[in-house]
């Protein structure tokens, strides 16, 4: 994982593909299907999404043979953001319903603000800018009760954008200045610096 985070991409396949070999040589099939899953980031990071799609096909399949709820809901949205990166809204959304309808029956917070989140982004560059607030505020309640400030940051700034969409200038004007504070406490110079610029230009 350190290497994918480094971008040093050729050396995190070499460690995954053995990590691999060893997961499928012990028969440990749900670390053969993280080892998948990563390997499908590496092919995304690329471009490759034909392999990347493979990749994470994979994953999802050991994932619903054992019943893995959680790597089912995480391969979804792979898929998701697979399909989005292609250009394919429809079929991103689908995926990402199936992992909300998972995370939601699990109960787990961070996934569904996760995909509230991406579903509202598909809501808004749709033009439904009323939907996209719906799913950027329920995003906003979870990760706000979970005091997740990266993510609450880039929140506001999408529920700027969906403001602004519906020249609610106010409430645009709100949303980018509450992003910008967090971004400045967060040490992110470069989102608070965006914000600032977006902020002096005429709403």
């Amino acid at each position: 994982d350190i290497f994918q985070i480094r971008g040093q991409l050729e050396k995190a396949e070499e460690y995954r593909n053995k990590a691999l070999t060893i997961a499928e040589q012990s028969n440990d099939q749900l670390n053969a299907a993280n080892e998948f899953e990563g390997l499908g980031d590496i092919y995304l990071a690329r471009g490759k999404w034909e392999t990347a799609k493979e990749y994470y096909q994979k994953a999802l399949k050991i994932d619903e043979d054992s019943a893995y709820k959680l790597g089912m809901a995480e391969n979804y949205d792979n898929l998701g953001d697979l399909f989005l990166v292609r250009g394919d809204a429809a079929k991103a959304e689908a995926f990402y319903q199936k992992a909300t309808v998972i995370n939601q029956s699990l109960g787990f917070k961070e996934g569904m603000a996760e995909d509230y989140q991406n579903l509202g982004n598909i809501q808004l560059n749709r033009g439904k800018s009323s939907a996209a607030l719906m799913l950027f505020h329920k995003a906003l309640e979870i990760e706000q009760a979970l005091s997740n400030d990266p993510d609450i940051a880039e929140i506001y700034e999408n529920l700027a954008l969906a403001y602004k969409k519906q020249g609610h200038k106010k409430q645009a004007r709100q949303a980018y200045q509450a992003s910008m504070k967090l971004y400045k406490t967060l040490g992110n110079q470069v989102k608070a610096s965006a914000m600032a610029n977006r902020l002096k230009t005429p709403f």
